[in-house]
């Protein structure tokens, strides 16, 4: 009897001991997957951080740093770490989903790919694009889903078939540059929103052929403007809006059916490059000369047969002189030369 009380009593002494390891097994079992997931919580953090320090405009240093991505199938392996995108021509008439996952955008391209419209679902996500170039496509309108680009510095639209310019253009209070040149559908207005002049950060606005007969009042608030594009044109004369726009250093006027130029032009202290050419001053505008700082004049095909040679001795930094098409006299050339510095081009 007492054997067997002996024998149960190690039976179940080794029934406690098997249940007491499971139990452990099982616990420290547990506490790895513990710890496991909260090695991937950390890591999922890690990765969370690193996309947070991702999610700023880059500077253009950075920018030109980085790699250019051109294939879907590079750019889906890291999605995160894809700031330009250039899209070959032809590859795709609207956006691809693929770009919805590439939020650090800072610039995209998408010259020629036969774009129809600007997803208005995707295009807010890239919330720090700097540059969107959509050149050359059949673009009719834009969504309002743009003005939240609040960090975009440059908006290339050439050769689209807009018939008016999206007002939504001037939600983009970081907007440098601005091309709408040859968006030929726009002639049957012949006019620009007065919310382009909402963008007082702008510096280079291009608006070449554009059939524009007028600007709005608003234009003179583009105070910080330097480069202005004007060429193929209705302007019978250069707007006064233009002429109060003190910090201009290019103005091209080429081939608007300009007749005369108001003494205002002199106004334009920091001129450097003015382009009349293809207009019919027939006489040569006086204001021109007190330009002192303009580097290039092109007065070709104007039809000014008289200048005031012994005063262009005024234009110190003269770099070039287009002067074709005006029938010239070789006396008048010579003196040119001798008046205006060694380094002067002259083109007659």
């Amino acid at each position: 009897m007492k054997k067997y009380l002996f024998n149960s009593f190690l039976l179940l002494l080794f029934l406690f001991i098997l249940i007491s390891h499971q139990s452990n097994a099982q616990r420290k079992k547990g506490e790895k997957k513990e710890d496991k997931k909260e090695e991937v919580k950390n890591n999922t953090n890690v990765v969370s951080d690193t996309i947070k320090k991702l999610r700023r405009p880059l500077n253009k240093e950075e920018l030109s740093d980085a790699n250019v991505f051109r294939k879907f199938d590079d750019a889906k392996v890291k999605p995160d770490s894809v700031f330009v995108f250039d899209l070959p021509s032809f590859c795709c008439p609207f956006f691809p989903k693929e770009l919805g996952n590439m939020v650090n955008m800072q610039i995209l391209r998408m010259n020629g790919v036969d774009l129809k419209e600007v997803d208005s679902t995707m295009i807010g996500r890239f919330d720090h694009l700097q540059i969107l170039s959509m050149n050359n496509n059949f673009l009719k309108d834009l969504p309002k889903q743009m003005g939240e680009l609040k960090n975009l510095e440059e908006l290339e639209l050439r050769k689209n078939k807009f018939s008016i310019i999206p007002k939504i253009i001037g939600s983009l209070p970081k907007l440098k540059v601005l091309d709408l040149s040859l968006n030929l559908d726009l002639a049957k207005t012949g006019t620009i929103p007065a919310e382009i002049g909402n963008l007082k950060t702008l510096e280079i606005l291009k608006l070449e052929g554009l059939m524009l007969n007028k600007l709005p009042t608003s234009f003179v608030n583009l105070s910080n403007l330097k480069y202005l594009n004007f060429r193929l044109n209705k302007l019978k004369i250069i707007p006064t809006e233009v002429l109060k726009l003190n910090n201009l250093e290019v103005l091209i006027m080429r081939k608007n059916g300009i007749t005369n130029i108001s003494n205002e032009l002199s106004n334009l202290k920091n001129l450097k490059h003015l382009d009349l050419s293809a207009n019919i001053l027939t006489t040569f505008p006086e204001s021109i000369l007190k330009l002192s700082n303009l580097e290039i004049l092109n007065l070709s095909e104007t039809k000014i047969a008289n200048l005031p040679v012994e005063q262009f001795s005024n234009f110190k930094k003269m770099k070039e002189l287009h002067l074709k098409g005006n029938n010239m006299k070789a006396e008048d050339i010579n003196k040119l030369r001798n008046l205006l510095p060694n380094t002067t081009q002259i083109f007659f």
